[in-house]
């Protein structure tokens, strides 16, 4: 078990996770060989696989799998001639170590939720952003030294741990990064969510 954190809907469910996958890192630590996953799912997921299969799926490749929502879905914003787009997500999600550490380090780096809590309560209304979101670098990584406030991108109703992973692992879309983003939505797999309206459900673990 991990301290409990101050938490809100649609304001900061972020913390939690952030909380649960920073413990995780510092209790495993960074020897060993071989793929390392951190997998977020919620309290009331249930295993459409056995955990055999699972994990021998998991660990046969090092990259994370996040599930990606249709570009329509994502929040944009044109700013100085610009059009940066956060790439929304779905908030369940697998991590490898090297994203795992960006998702803690960008939490603390660019974040001020804390700052708004006291007494147990994050006293913040949804749509307040507290947090600020890098631009992708020339590596196709998020460049935290570069960063763009993330109230200024509009999106009623969007919720932070729809947008955190995939600002912090790989930074904002914009024009000409277009290849490297086919290349990042072609390679994850949606692990920890089912489309039951599918041709043939579940697919998650079918690859």
């Amino acid at each position: 078990l991990v301290p409990t954190i101050p938490s809100k809907w649609c304001v900061d469910l972020v913390s939690p996770s952030w909380q649960l996958v920073r413990a995780a890192i510092k209790s495993e630590g960074t020897d060993g060989e071989g793929p390392r996953k951190f997998v977020l799912i919620s309290d009331t997921t249930l295993p459409i696989q056995t955990m055999s299969r699972i994990r021998q799926v998991l660990l046969k490749a090092d990259h994370s799998d996040l599930c990606i929502s249709p570009q329509k879905e994502w929040a944009s914003m044109r700013i100085f001639g610009v059009t940066y787009s956060i790439v929304k997500h779905h908030q369940w999600a697998v991590l490898n170590l090297d994203d795992a550490f960006a998702f803690v380090y960008g939490w603390e780096k660019l974040s001020s939720y804390s700052q708004h809590a006291k007494s147990g309560n994050v006293e913040l209304s949804p749509g307040q952003y507290m947090w600020d979101v890098p631009r992708m670098g020339a590596n196709g990584l998020a460049n935290f030294s570069e960063v763009v406030a993330r109230s200024l991108i509009p999106a009623p109703g969007r919720c932070p741990d729809e947008e955190v992973l995939t600002s912090f692992i790989f930074g904002l879309h914009e024009q000409g990064k277009e290849d490297i983003w086919k290349s990042i939505l072609a390679r994850g797999h949606c692990r920890t969510y089912v489309n039951w309206a599918c041709k043939n459900p579940p697919e998650v673990f079918s690859k």
